[in-house]
């Protein structure tokens, strides 16, 4: 699967950049999602807002501006329908965008746009959305800095932990066992 990971602040994204620059099916993208995907053939966009599907940040904005709002209504109805109205944090479940060929997986990291407490849920968002993508079979996705601007994270941790999310969904586990468990450890 090829990840462009999108962030315009080049301060920002230099930490992806650090974390992921060795892997070939990884391109660290400093534009907004339009030229995005004018320029690359990208067949799914991850989407964290929050558990209410409340489209609010930047990134969500230009999702609506390119796709309308429908695809706001769509991700609402589908959290009404399966989550009673609240999509837990860092689940993730995939809906297609109407009129085109993509599809967005909505990965919440807070149940409002707020503050994030417990930075491990990067590594869960990071870690959802990719095992959705991947069980979906898709080709290649739009990935965010989950947990920057609204959640306050540092993006130098962000970047870590969503190369340990992408490690643990690449490592192929035939065993699980306290020294696997171990293994995935948090310096919080």
């Amino acid at each position: 699967m090829k990840i462009y990971f999108i962030e315009k602040d080049f301060n920002n994204s230099k930490y992806l950049n650090a974390y992921f620059s060795e892997n070939r099916n990884v391109k660290i993208i400093n534009s907004d999602l339009e030229s995005l995907m004018k320029k690359y053939d990208v067949e799914c966009i991850a989407c964290g807002s929050d558990s209410f599907g409340l489209m609010k940040s930047d990134y969500d904005k230009e999702i609506l501006d390119l796709y309308g709002k429908n695809v706001q209504d769509k991700i609402q109805k589908f959290i009404i329908d399966n989550y009673n109205a609240e999509q837990p944090i860092t689940t993730s479940f995939i809906i297609e965008i109407d009129g085109t060929d993509k599809c967005l997986i909505h990965t919440p990291p807070t149940r409002l746009q707020e503050k994030i407490i417990d930075e491990r849920v990067v590594y869960q968002c990071m870690r959802t959305t990719l095992l959705l993508a991947k069980r979906n079979r898709i080709q290649s996705i739009v990935i965010p800095m989950f947990g920057l601007y609204k959640g306050q994270l540092e993006p130098q941790r962000i970047a870590r932990l969503m190369r340990q999310a992408y490690d643990q969904i690449d490592n192929k586990v035939t065993e699980i066992n306290w020294e696997y468990a171990n293994k995935i450890r948090f310096d919080i």
